[in-house]
């Protein structure tokens, strides 16, 4: 399997620098106006389909790139592949209409690191922004469910199938790994075991490593198919 680079935590800056991808204009005129109204962010260009999306990205590296699924010439799947394995440092966030699991896991899979429906509040728009620039993973709340029901229903074609050596955690490891899948963040995790921030990232990244994972939903995977967490914990 490919064996994807731990990001480390970026630190805070004045502006984040966005590109936008979606393949209707009023909507990339809406998004637009929001980001030139927020103080932290720079709207670098737009883009009305994946190829041109590719493009933009290539020329200005930025920060984060918010992306539509479904658009012409290169879909928002296959853009963000290619983004994710040729620029690791810029973080995709996915903007869309759809809920259903296969659209979802797809775009784990290529490499998105935050997943948003189009009728978020500004608000979230913003926290989902914040927390991709910072290498960590947002999704609005029901996503983090359907993907753990999907993958405990056995139905798991659509998710990469990882097959790791024994690996041995120690109780910390354990207790993180759990934490994570019940969707905490690295500060309520650092609250709850009384351990430092910055040690719950170090924890994140030595399970990501010892297990391959790409990100926060690879940890999930792992732990349901290894019998570490199970739906049931669910506080």
């Amino acid at each position: 399997m490919m064996v994807h680079s731990i990001l480390p935590m970026k630190p805070e800056q004045d502006t984040i620098s966005i590109v936008i991808a979606d393949d209707h204009q009023i909507m990339r005129d809406g998004l637009a106006a929001i980001m030139k109204k927020s103080h932290f962010i720079s709207l670098l260009g737009e883009a009305c389909d994946g190829k041109e999306l590719v493009d933009l990205v290539t020329k200005l590296r930025p920060d984060v790139v918010l992306t539509d699924i479904s658009m012409p010439k290169m879909n928002g799947i296959e853009a963000t592949r290619y983004i994710t394995r040729n620029f690791p440092t810029t973080g995709v966030l996915a903007l869309s209409v759809f809920e259903d699991e296969n659209h979802i896991i797809e775009m784990v899979k290529a490499g998105a690191r935050g997943y948003l429906l189009k009728n978020s509040s500004k608000e979230e728009l913003f926290e989902a922004i914040r927390t991709v620039y910072r290498n960590e993973n947002y999704y609005y709340n029901a996503i983090s469910k359907k993907i753990i029901s999907y993958i405990s229903s056995n139905n798991e074609q659509n998710v990469t199938h990882v097959e790791p050596p024994p690996i041995i955690f120690s109780e910390k490891e354990v207790e993180i790994i759990r934490l994570i899948c019940q969707q905490y963040t690295s500060k309520e995790i650092a609250g709850r075991l009384h351990v430092s921030y910055r040690s719950v990232e170090g924890y994140k990244e030595r399970i990501q490593r010892k297990i391959e994972a790409r990100n926060m939903i690879g940890i999930v995977i792992y732990a349901i198919k290894n019998g570490i967490y199970s739906l049931t914990e669910d506080p």
